[in-house]
């Protein structure tokens, strides 16, 4: 009988789980309060648990329609758990794509340079505080950096320029194709010098819009840019 509910509980999801811990959490602490007449955390846990419940209502909700968003964005966008839920019924991605891996190259050195720093200078100065603060600061900082740009993602649909960023609080700011008048390409030295030697290589897409409307004002690190400049003019041709 043990078994059997012990497999019960394994197929159950994970919610499930967690919300059944927290019922029972809540039902042992209010039977406490109320056979220990402590009458002041009967009520404050009893609000409590409305305040929890009304929570994970309103979750509960906001999972479902992203959910929904992005089973509907199938087919329309590469990624469609990150961009799927900011697009619009029917609007379809032609281009995504994250920023050049240099971009976070800094952070890849901060992510290396902080260690080998603490072990030069925690000897030599001899604390334990700045050799803790340079072998565990930098890499944080730099491994905040790094998955925020995994995460960070720009796309070009069939009426829209748009990007999703953000890990804790997300933004997807956008602007209207029709919205933007031209598009000026700058490709600095480094993106030349890496197309020099046959790496793929970058530039900076900077938009110039229609009543200074700034939502997107241009795309950083754009990997092989060639294609997406010349997508972005022949939505501008057919305009």
């Amino acid at each position: 009988m043990l078994k059997s509910w012990i497999a019960r509980v394994a197929r159950t999801s994970r919610r499930t789980r967690v919300i059944a811990a927290m019922v029972t959490a809540y039902l042992a602490v209010t039977i406490w309060a109320i056979f220990a007449d402590h009458l002041i955390a009967l009520i404050s846990f009893t609000l409590l648990g409305l305040a929890i419940a009304g929570i994970a209502v309103r979750l509960n909700k906001g999972s479902q329609a992203r959910k929904a968003k992005i089973e509907a964005a199938v087919g329309r966008t590469q990624w469609p758990r990150r961009v799927g839920p900011w697009l619009l019924s029917e609007e379809r991605v032609v281009w995504e794509q994250r920023e050049h891996p240099i971009a976070i190259l800094r952070w890849w050195a901060l992510c290396l340079g902080g260690p080998l720093g603490a072990l030069i200078l925690g000897p030599l100065t001899g604390s334990w505080s700045v050799f803790l603060a340079l072998l565990l600061i930098p890499p944080l900082i730099a491994s905040w950096k790094i998955l925020e740009w995994w995460l960070e993602w720009r796309a070009i649909t069939d009426n829209r320029v748009m990007e999703v960023k953000g890990i804790l609080t997300i933004k997807a700011p956008a602007a209207q194709l029709g919205q933007i008048l031209t598009v000026q390409m700058i490709k600095p030295l480094s993106g030349r010098v890496l197309d020099w030697v046959g790496l793929p290589s970058f530039a900076h897409f900077v938009f110039e819009t229609a009543a200074q409307v700034e939502a997107v004002p241009g795309f950083r690190f754009v990997t092989d840019p060639e294609e997406a400049y010349e997508l972005l003019q022949s939505r501008f041709k057919e305009r």
